[in-house]
């Protein structure tokens, strides 16, 4: 094959025509610091997972495969996670930053994180050489995990140190601003006010210039506050969150009272701490209280259900619980347990309906405080915990909405747009767009999203037709193209099974709601007896021989292509008493279709057995 090679010269943007347009994405989020605290919730859920993959290598294991079956488990779900934390910054708005030395900062951090990641899955791949030493591959595993961690750990504080400086440069540039409202009149001499002239009509003064406080980064920092300037910033480091006081109001500021000097603290001292303070001024008197912010004293912090409410395996996973117990552990504050989230929502519809956990979420996310708590208490809650719950209850109708979503939940559709336009938005605007976006995904009223859309591959294979339309009999049929069809039948049944289908054997009962996989069940009965009835049906031994020649070379084509439902339906019929008595047919058959069928029924029985090791034997 032939390939035309043409030279093109690289081209500088500088030298790019003046009419020329960079097509640039729309930045989706602002920076906030709800931004900022859902980028931390992600690293959270990330550090979760990779604590998780640490432990387990020092953990035995019951051999190297399901130990490295268990690490790959973990990687995807660690991927799936990076996915959404990178997607969070890619789709940042820093133009008005690009200038800050952190933004260096941020990208060899991002680098630093790419490459962890493909050095993990790297020795993750080694792991699998049995020549290799298993000690020496889990510790290079667990040093490049650990450096995913950290550098996790430092896009997020660099995330949060931008928005940080940027509040401030768009303080200090508001203060400015309002400095600058001065006018020179004709004399060269500087007013402030109209008071300092008193001789001079007032009318006559020249209009000053009009200066709208943060007129261009008015919208970027709409949720930023303007009260509390000079107010230092602490982090409270229970989940990585930095609770800033312009936003949680921690600092309660008395204008009779004198200004208590606070002493800054650095931001690597403040992460460094595991039980920080919260420093705030009595009403009563310049007097500064600490609360003791660790969550085994505080008892406001700890979960809301009771210890009977769940119960536990051995090695700590859920066993089961009550409902309301089970949603409260979805949507923890302080513990991300992403297999558990997996499971509850593959499983949940077998126990309950998807309007009970909607109405659970939206209990979750208006959490009411403990009754009794004083206004310190009060502010440490609604940071360490409720600001939380309600991030992780946004994750969940996202990740609900994206991955577990069928057609039965279109009734709460309604309910959920609601509940996000209303509630949701009212403390995550920029959550309640990206939900509002997916409700309307899923209602089929939103054009700007592309929706998948199935297509043939260009190379369909013609249909082999039999000579004659009007009058043929099976031998006509082309043994490859009864594959492609029977084939094609099994695939439309087969993807159309639904996960809750297979929960309970719920195929099984009469009244199940396993409609897909009765139906595909009743499909290979009927390949089975279809089979059995055809070669059975001919008294002429030559003609059983054709047809069970036929079916043999169709059974073959479906294990090629990975039919094996179907092949299985059809050795099966090679199974039956009926058809397994007539020795004179299977005589007369030959060495070759004897040999296929040996195999196929090995190929089978691997299958049933749900042995790996005996089906990659056995193929």
């Amino acid at each position: 094959m032939n390939i035309q090679l043409h030279h093109a010269d690289p081209v500088l943007i500088s030298s790019l025509p003046p009419d020329y347009e960079c097509k640039t994405h729309p930045s989706t989020y602002q920076l906030t610091q709800d931004w900022v605290d859902l980028l931390d919730s992600c690293g959270d859920c990330m550090q979760h997972v990779l604590k998780s993959l640490i432990t387990h290598l020092s953990r035995p294991a019951k051999s190297r495969t399901s130990l490295t079956v268990l690490l790959f488990t973990q990687y995807r779900h660690l991927a799936a996670q990076n996915r959404q934390f990178l997607s969070l910054i890619e789709n940042a708005d820093f133009q008005y930053v690009t200038q800050s030395h952190l933004m260096k900062d941020l990208t060899f951090s991002k680098q630093n994180l790419h490459a962890s990641f493909g050095l993990l899955f790297i020795k993750l791949q080694i792991l699998t050489d049995e020549s290799k030493s298993e000690e020496s591959v889990l510790d290079e595993i667990q040093k490049a995990a650990q450096s995913i961690l950290e550098a996790i750990q430092t896009i997020c504080k660099i995330t949060t140190d931008i928005v940080n400086e940027q509040g401030d440069a768009n303080l200090t540039s508001g203060t400015n601003k309002r400095n600058s409202l001065k006018w020179t009149l004709s004399d060269n001499t500087s007013v402030s006010s109209h008071s300092s002239l008193p001789n001079m009509n007032t009318n006559d003064l020249p209009s000053p210039p009009i200066v709208h406080r943060h007129s261009v980064l008015n919208g970027l920092f709409k949720d930023f506050s303007l009260d509390t300037p000079d107010t230092h910033r602490l982090s409270l480091d229970a989940s990585s969150t930095s609770i800033h006081p312009a936003q949680s109001s921690l600092f309660k500021t008395n204008s009779n009272q004198s200004d208590i000097p606070l002493s800054p603290v650095s931001p690597t001292e403040e992460s460094s701490k595991r039980n920080s303070s919260i420093v705030t001024e009595s009403s009563q008197g310049s007097q500064i209280t600490t609360v003791d912010d660790s969550d085994d004293k505080c008892s406001f912090l700890q979960y809301d259900y009771e210890p009977n409410e769940i119960l536990f395996t051995e090695d700590g996973h859920v066993k089961g619980g009550t409902l309301p117990a089970l949603v409260e552990r979805l949507t923890l504050h302080d513990y991300f347990d992403m297999n558990f989230n997996v499971t509850f929502f593959l499983t949940y519809r077998s126990f309950s309906t998807s309007e009970q956990i909607l109405s659970l979420l939206k209990s979750r996310f208006n959490l009411q405080p403990p009754k009794g708590l004083t206004e310190d208490e009060l502010n440490l809650w609604e940071n360490k915990k409720l600001k939380l719950v309600r991030l992780r209850v946004f994750n969940v109708i996202k990740i609900w909405l994206e991955q577990y979503y069928c057609e039965k939940d279109y009734a709460i559709l309604d309910k959920l747009l609601e509940f996000t336009n209303t509630t949701i938005r009212n403390s995550h605007s920029f959550s309640a767009n990206q939900l509002v976006r997916l409700i309307q995904k899923r209602k089929g009223s939103c054009k700007d999203i592309k929706s998948l859309v199935a297509t043939q591959p260009a190379d369909t294979p013609e249909p082999i037709l039999p000579r004659n339309l009007n009058n043929f009999k099976l031998l006509d049929i082309s043994a490859v193209e009864m594959a492609r069809q029977l084939t094609l039948i099994d695939f439309r049944l087969f993807s159309a099974i639904q996960p809750l289908e297979c929960l309970d054997k719920a195929w099984s009962r009469e009244d199940s709601y396993a409609i897909h996989i009765q139906q595909s069940i009743q499909f290979c009965n009927l390949m089975t007896q279809w089979v059995s009835d055809a070669i059975l049906s001919q008294p002429e031994v030559k003609k059983r021989c054709a047809l069970l020649k036929y079916w043999i070379h169709v059974a073959e084509r479906c294990r090629q292509w990975n039919n094996f439902n179907t092949c299985m339906a059809i050795v099966s019929a090679f199974d039956n008493s009926a058809v397994g008595r007539l020795k004179r047919t299977w005589e007369i058959v030959g060495a070759r279709a004897q040999h296929v069928v040996t195999h196929l029924r090995t190929l089978m029985k691997a299958i049933a057995s749900s042995s790996p090791h005996q089906f990659r034997q056995a193929n």
